[in-house]
């Protein structure tokens, strides 16, 4: 029996596949009785005749049904639907641990945490008289409740076993090539390959494999074909922990190693036994980060400059902890709060002076950014003179002097004193880096690095993008003052990577796979962000490779929504500033003055666009991985409490656009070979139909969409016309971005966005007649957004303040309503309440951690 989305399975509804096992395909399916999306795993019906392995699926049908466990999924139900059998399971939403160790190794923490709550997991089963037999990361699913156990399909009950040949195990999806290992032959005991009985004691093999690969990130057995991974499994010992992961407790690597030994006797006897150690492994680190010894008395001078870092900020130190090491420095950890008084709302991008002795950082009122110094000997902070409107600050070599963008320009200014000086034109910048040599590298706009000379000139361009890039940011020079380390930003494709560039020739070539800035720091690291991680690795400037492993430095790095900019700074002389913070948000009612009314829904990685329905009732949304890139569009029905997917594609989508009357969802999709704008018809978003290249929709009034799509490194605003099926250029320009278009309710007008000036602004005209243009914004501006009867008109201004214009008057001035607490907003229809992403962790408020001596 072949499934389709909209097809039934007895009273299921089929939504939209979700994957293989090894034993059987895996449907998303609706159940109306319960009104819930379920899980069914079916037999294929090529398998139906092979009594082998409809015996394995018989025996995962009981082997699930006897466990009932947090960590296990639930079944709910067995059926047989025109010969095909299937399974109904609990759907499990999140991402599989195979996923997770592909970003690399976890933080010990969650090790201990998932490992405790996977081999609780074996023990229920194992008490229940049932063997797993296929432990594997990918049969791990990790949700916001924790790990889940999936996948019982080669489960041993009792006595009885079908004797299954070692070529029909689960397939793992990265070996499939022909000479690679197929299988799960990487996570089976000794005992299972040499044919003999299995027990609970091959589950805890399997166990200490997984563990294995969670703490370091490589397989604990590797091998070219299956006889060399056999004879490794059944002959060798894996390579130490400790040597691929120094910081790891000895105690959890004689918890792995014991998992691991050869003869089944010479292993834990019970997965309890294991979740019992590494629960004691976990309360010790806490206890001993609660019970640490007093530190000694720190010498005055040390102590003055612990709080007049602490001042930074303009903040207030919190308490700090000395960390064995060089007599000589002790490592310092600063909490650095906002005082309340501070003469800015809230505070980003700070960077260290490369001397480690200043801080400049963008502090934002209602009505602008600019820069602030602290010079870590003196106790308050200090404007810098004409620096309104000011973004991504770096420094000079020698922390003289500080460049920065504002008004579209580079510019630099000396922290001694004195006006900046203008270096050249910089219009939609994203960072830049000053090398010894007097060159300034900077990212402007959708293109590749920029040079110029320190002292002022005309840029010229040194890298360009490859066909799968969007920009390259983030520049950070090496010693040599000739090459450099940048962030390859391909969001259209999905394929960023961490590149090396050279001055002399412009050449580039990627390091390692990355969605973040990158800073090098001397003599031999790389510093940059993974699924939130802060982590070091080792870098060699002869060989321009990196070597070992990554360590993680902190976890849960802030960003600031800008071109996947994390929050962290170093300086030469080890010192490493860095901010903390749950990058989830909720969707949050407030009124005109951003007081909060009441929340909705469940916290989330919301991402950039949040739209109500025409009913007012449902919410499309969007959100983000946890490395930051757009990932699914969803929708919340506030009526009934449930949130339901749009889209279903594994590729980025985002900027979900309702239709006029609330039936479907028009947004953006990186999926391949189309990429482009879909149209999800609500009640049935499994069969979305792809509508116009590149095209990312922003407002739909009757049947014209509006939106944008990228035209090298500039936007056009263009217009897609649902009858005609045709999209057309509607503002263009050969020297800036054209952006951000929304219809007004009635179709006339049309606001958008334009970089002519040097920075965004916005602009409303006549449409489609071009007529009476105007600038709306003065100081920056984004987003705009129109109220449901067309007499307002709102859009987020500087300090990311939301914005309101009257648009009854031909002229009239807009106005602060507040400080948008996320990234984004969408007005009831009244205008009086703002639907908001509300951040779990206030970045206003979250302080900034500075480590000395932090290596």
């Amino acid at each position: 029996m072949t499934l389709s989305a909209g097809q039934r399975l007895g009273p299921y509804e089929i939504v939209a596949p979700l994957g293989a096992g090894g034993m059987g395909e895996v449907w998303r399916a609706h159940d109306p009785r319960l009104d819930r999306h379920v899980a069914i795993k079916i037999l294929p019906a090529e398998f139906a005749k092979n009594a082998q392995l409809r015996a394995r699926f018989e025996r995962e049908a009981k082997a699930i049904s006897q466990l009932n466990h947090p960590h296990i999924c639930t079944l709910y139900d067995v059926g047989s639907e025109n010969g095909t059998d299937f399974l109904v399971m609990e759907l499990v939403d999140g991402e599989t641990l195979a996923d997770r160790i592909a970003r690399g190794p976890l933080p010990l923490g969650d090790v201990l945490r998932l490992g405790v709550q996977i081999a609780e997991a074996l023990d229920r089963a194992h008490s229940s008289g049932i063997v797993h037999r296929d432990l594997k990361p990918g049969n791990v699913m990790l949700t916001r409740s924790g790990a889940k156990l999936l996948d019982f399909g080669l489960a041993k009950s009792g006595a009885a076993l079908t004797t299954i040949s070692h070529d029909d195990a689960t397939v793992q999806k990265s070996l499939t090539q022909e000479g690679t290992i197929v299988g799960t032959f990487q996570y089976m005991s000794p005992e299972q390959l040499e044919g003999a009985d299995v027990d609970a004691r091959s589950d805890i093999f399997a166990l200490g494999a997984v563990l294995y690969e969670m703490v370091t990130g490589r397989r604990a057995f590797e091998g070219k074909n299956k006889t060399s991974l056999i004879a490794s499994i059944v002959g060798r010992e894996p390579q130490p922990v400790s040597t691929i992961q120094p910081l790891t407790p000895a105690a959890l690597e004689h918890v792995i190693q014991k998992c691991l030994a050869k003869d089944r006797d010479d292993r834990w006897q019970s997965a309890r036994d294991i979740a019992g150690e590494m629960q004691w492994i976990a309360e010790s680190r806490s206890g001993e980060a609660a019970k640490a010894p007093p530190r000694p008395r720190a010498r005055p001078w040390r102590l003055a400059a612990a709080l007049a870092a602490a001042a930074a900020i303009g903040a207030a130190a919190a308490a700090f902890v000395a960390v064995r090491t060089r007599p000589a420095e002790p490592p310092l950890v600063l909490a650095l709060a906002q005082q309340p008084n501070a003469p800015y709302q809230f505070f980003e991008q700070a960077a260290l002076s490369p001397d480690g002795a200043a801080v400049v950082f963008v502090g934002y009122t209602q009505s602008s950014g600019a820069l602030w110094l602290r010079d870590l000997a003196q106790p308050q902070p200090r404007l810098l003179p004409e620096s309104a409107g000011a973004q991504y600050p770096f420094w000079s070599p020698d922390s003289r002097s500080v460049a920065f963008f504002a008004d579209g320009k580079l510019k630099r200014v000396a922290i001694a004193g004195g006006p900046p000086q203008i270096v050249c034109a910089a219009p939609d910048p994203t960072g830049g880096a000053w090398s010894p040599g007097g060159v300034i590298l900077f990212n402007s706009g959708m293109n590749g690095l920029s040079r110029v000379d320190a002292g002022g000139g005309t840029p010229q361009l040194v890298t360009h993008l490859s066909k799968d890039e969007e920009a390259h940011r983030w520049p950070s020079f090496l010693p040599d003052g000739e090459h450099f380390v940048f962030l390859g930003d391909a969001s259209l494709t999905e394929k960023h990577h961490i590149k090396i560039g050279s001055l002399r020739d412009g050449s580039t070539r990627d390091l390692f796979q990355g969605v973040t800035n990158v800073q090098f720091v001397e003599p031999d690291t790389l510093l940059f962000v993974r699924a939130g991680a802060l982590l070091a690795q080792r870098f060699d400037t002869k060989t321009f490779a990196v070597a070992g492993e990554p360590r993680v430095l902190a976890e849960n790095i802030a960003s600031n929504g800008a071109n996947h900019h994390k929050e962290f700074s170093a300086s030469a002389n080890g010192r490493l500033l860095y901010r903390v913070a749950r990058m989830e948000a909720r969707l949050t009612w407030v009124d005109r003055n951003g007081n909060v009314l009441e929340t909705t829904g469940e916290p989330r990685r919301l991402g950039d666009a949040i739209r109500l329905a025409p009913d007012q009732q449902r919410i499309a949304f969007n959100t983000r991985d946890a490395d930051g890139r757009d990932d699914d569009v969803w929708m919340l029905d506030r009526g009934r409490g449930i949130t339901s997917r749009l889209s279903f594609d594994p590729a980025s989508e985002w900027s979900p656009t309702w239709s006029p009357d609330g039936t479907k969802v028009a947004f953006i999709s990186l999926r391949v070979p189309n990429t482009g704008m879909y149209l999800a018809d609500v009640a049935a978003p499994t069969g979305a139909r792809f509508l116009s290249d590149q095209f990312r929709p922003q407002s739909w009034v009757g049947d014209t969409i509006a939106g944008d799509v990228p035209r090298g490194a500039l936007y056009d605003v263009v217009i897609y016309s649902l009858t005609s099926g045709r999209t057309q250029t509607y503002l263009t320009s050969a020297s800036f971005a054209l952006q951000g278009p929304s219809l007004s309710p009635d179709g006339r007008r049309i606001a958008y966005m334009s970089n002519e000036s040097g920075r965004n602004e916005v602009y409303v005209e006549e449409f489609p007649t071009h007529a009476h243009r105007r600038q709306i914004s003065n100081g920056g501006a984004w987003y705009p957004n129109w109220r449901r009867d067309g007499r307002e008109l709102y859009f987020v201004g500087a300090g990311d303040a939301l914005m309101s214009v009257d648009m009854t008057a031909e002229t009239s001035t807009p106005k602060a309503l507040f400080h948008l607490p996320g990234e984004t907003y969408e007005a009831a229809a009244d205008g009086q309440r703002f639907l908001v992403d509300q951040p779990l962790d206030d970045l206003t408020k979250t302080p900034i951690t500075v480590v000395t001596n932090w290596r």
